[in-house]
This record gives structure tokens, sequence and C-alpha cells, in this order.
């Protein structure tokens, strides 16, 4: 069965998205209210809604995807059903949308650019703007959710046997919410459609519509804003929707993840593509020719690169290991199950000992979050990245494994990743490698560091070498 939401509150909405072509803060505003705030009064009448969801790393990319996707699915008259409203929600199942200030300023300095162009402004005059915790709050995660679970209509914390709501997966294939059990997303989830940029899970059903799964694609948003243009589904600027808001948003992970259209190892040709019909909306709805010349694609890439890259300031250690974390279930050959985690950080290791103040601190922090009961991980895997002394990217690898069977994967890994990702050992601190072997594992366990110089491969390719090695193991 289709969600179902309060009536009053699907006719603002429509009337945001239509008629009077909404802002994106009264879309997202609107939508937020809409998944929050259902009510069971059958005197009101009823209609559907999608939800367009993000994968559990919950980063720009995620993020903007799932609101472009979602903004454009439920404003363009170009759909036949004008009653389902596409609410797009963040996959954070412990982080309310009030604490994103903190754990991800970029959302916000990304939609503070969006509606407001501040183009040359100094940067830390935009991140610590207040008015960015307003339209961070105006989002919805998965926290949220579970907060109002008693009013909101999504039924993922239900326990109504056959309820079901309709999604959208975007940048990631195959469903993952942290803290749920399979079995019971199956209950709960009806995959309907995805758009992602990852290797193909075959999780996906090959009904869904849109299925768009192509890897070698740097941002998942350009998929996103290609199939909204074939679709007919992002509007020309003189139809009266927020065409400039939405373009400048969607611009933001593209930039980011691809570094400014400058890393040639990630971006493509449909990134490209994406960038610069996105630059003519921009352009085009821009109100004054002196409008159109303050635009700075620099300026505007390098004021959320500042913020994000200074997002782990404010951070602790073990929301440095959760901020970009992503998780996979794998079974042996055996039919033991396997469970997978691997951190994004964008610090190296030596930073995160300084911050830690200790190696025994920060072995003890590791642990401790691969180990709790909110992960109880068999594999830890933590990516670093950073910039040298001589100013040349660098990614380190950390590898935990707890326990034998994981041990022998570790070592399997080891053998067929050597060459694969360049690995060359790591002897930054020979306290913190003395360490890993006494207190990092469990009994059993073994660990490993090294320097990862073969820089173009991500968690994207990373992660697919590791979860193969368990499944042979």
């Amino acid at each position: 069965m289709p969600g179902e939401f309060n009536a009053t509150i699907c006719t603002q909405v429509r009337l945001a998205t239509h008629s009077m072509a909404p802002s994106l803060s009264a879309f997202l505003s609107s939508a937020r209210a809409a998944c929050l705030h259902g009510s069971s009064n059958a005197a009101h009448t009823w209609t559907s809604f999608t939800i367009v969801l993000g994968n559990p790393s919950a980063d720009l990319d995620s993020f903007i995807s799932a609101v472009v996707y979602a903004y454009f699915c439920s404003a363009s008259p170009q759909r036949e059903d004008h009653k389902r409203l596409f609410i797009p929600l963040l996959n954070l199942p412990t982080t309310s949308a009030r604490d994103l200030w903190r754990l991800r300023p970029e959302f916000g300095t990304a939609l503070k650019l969006a509606q407001k162009p501040v183009v040359g402004q100094d940067v830390s005059e935009v991140s610590r703007d207040e008015n960015n915790k307003g339209l961070l709050q105006q989002l919805v995660t998965v926290a949220d959710v579970r907060s109002a679970s008693k009013s909101t209509p999504i039924s993922l914390f239900s326990d109504r046997p056959n309820t079901k709501n309709d999604y959208v997966l975007v940048d990631h294939n195959a469903l993952t919410i942290p803290t749920q059990r399979t079995e019971d997303l199956s209950r709960h989830v009806n995959i309907i459609g995805c758009i992602d940029h990852h290797v193909d899970e075959s999780y996906v059903p090959s009904n869904a519509s849109p299925r768009i799964i192509r890897t070698g694609i740097g941002s998942c948003t350009s998929l996103v804003v290609k199939h909204l243009r074939d679709s007919q589904l992002w509007p020309v600027p003189d139809d009266g929707y927020a065409t400039g808001e939405l373009a400048r948003l969607a611009l933001a992970p593209i930039l980011i993840d691809t570094i400014n259209l400058t890393a040639e190892d990630k971006v493509s040709d449909t990134d490209r593509d994406a960038v610069a019909f996105l630059e003519s909306c921009i352009l085009s709805t821009s109100t004054s020719t002196s409008a159109q010349k303050e635009w700075n694609r620099k300026s505007f890439y390098d004021e959320i690169a500042t913020t994000k890259a200074n997002s782990l300031d404010l951070l602790t250690l073990p929301e440095i290991f959760g901020r970009d974390y992503k998780e996979w279930t794998e079974s042996t050959k055996a039919g033991e199950k396997f469970t997978i985690g691997i951190s994004s950080i964008a610090r190296s290791i030596t930073w995160l000992l300084e911050k830690a103040e200790s190696v025994d601190e920060f072995l003890k922090l590791v642990h401790n979050f691969a180990r709790k009961p909110d992960h109880n991980l068999d594999v830890f895997g933590m990516m670093t990245t950073s910039t040298s002394a001589n100013g040349d990217f660098q990614r380190e690898l950390l590898v935990i494994a707890f326990g034998a069977t994981a041990s022998e994967a570790l070592k399997k890994f080891d053998r067929k990743a050597k060459n694969e990702l360049r690995l060359k050992s790591w002897n930054e601190s020979l306290e913190l490698l003395d360490s890993m072997k006494s207190k990092l594992t469990d009994a059993n366990g073994s660990s490993s560091l090294w320097w990862q110089q073969d820089v173009a491969k991500s968690r994207k390719q990373v992660a697919p070498l590791l979860r193969e090695v368990v499944k042979e193991c």
C-alpha cells in the first residue's frame, strides 16, 4: 500500500509545487511537514507519496541527489500522478535535522548559496551564518521519522504487517539503513526506482523505473540531472520554477566530487554536461547583467569545499568515524554472516592521532566504534585522504579484522589488493603499529595499515575488494 498523509498538507504542497512555483525552502518545509505530521483521521482525503533515500554515508551527493530528484518529480506538470509527493529523506538513523549544522555544515552552506548566492564573501561568514541552522532544520532524517513514529505516515518503524511505502534509491542500489534489520526493511520498503553510480548489486528490481545504475560517473547528481532532463521533468527557466536555486544546489556535489572538474580520474562527460547545463540555468535565470558577471564557479566551489574540509574540527573522533560511513553484510562459504564497515575521512591518520591526544585513546575509540552493538563489525576499514607537505594528494588504508575468519580474509585482501591498490607499508608511527598488534583487535584478530599509492581508487573500488575476499572465506 502506498503511504498516506494529511490532505491539508498535501494541498499546500501541491499549490506550492505548481501554481505558486515553490522556492527550494518552501518545498523542503512542506515535504518535512507531510512526512512527520501524517494523520489517521478517516475524515480527511488521502494521497500517496514516494520516499527518495540516499545512502547511509549521507554525504553531499546523496543529500542533494535526493532533494533535486524529489523537487522536480513533485513539481513537474509533466508527471501524470499529480497527487504523489516525493519526499527527500536523509539516511541518518541517529542524527536529527536539528543537529546537521554541526555534523554536516557543508549542507547548510550549499543550501545557503543555492537560495542566496554569496560570491566572494568570506567563507567563515557563510559557514557561521545562524540562518544555516534554520535551513537545515527544514530537512528530514530517518531519526526524525523514528522520533515521530506515532504520527508519521512512513511505515518504516511500524509493527503493522503488509504496510509498505514506495522508495526511490539515489547514490546506492542496495537498500541499507543502519540499525535496521534487512528483514524489517523488506516488510516496509517497496523499491520502485534507482539512480546510482556504484557497481550494480542486483538488488533493485529489473522493472523499476527509473533503473539507472552507471559506474564511472563522478557524481550521482549528474545522473539525476541527466534523467530529469531526458524525462522533461527539469523545466526550462521561464516555466516559473526555482530553476536557479535548484541548479546551484545541484552544482555543489558535482563540483565537490570532481574537485571542480579537475579530477581527471573521476570526472566524466556526464559530469561536464551536467555542469554546463546547470550553469546555463544559473545565467539564464539571473535578473541582471551584473549578476551574471558575478557568478564565479570557483568561488562557489571554494566556499563549500572549505566548509566541508573544516567540518571535522567540530566533531569528536567517533563522530568523524561515523560521518562518512558505509556498511555491508556478506556470507562466507560456510554461510557465516560477516559485517563490513568502511569510514572515509578527509584527514590523515597522524591528524587523527593528534586529535585523540594519544595512541591508546585513538585505538580505544576505533575499537569501540567497530564493536559497539550498532555495528558489531567483523571487518572495519578506514580510508583517509590528505595532502602531503609537497602538495600531493595521498591516501591511507587501515583494515581491522576481528576473529580468525576475518583475519584470514584480511590476509587474502593483502595478497589481492597489494598490486591493485599499490599498497605500501605505513611507518609514520612505530608506537601506533606496535600498539595495533596488542590493543586493536579481539582474540585471533589482526590489523594492517598501508599507504595506498593508487590514489584514484576510492571506497567505490576498495569496498568490493573487501567484500569479495570475505565471500571467498
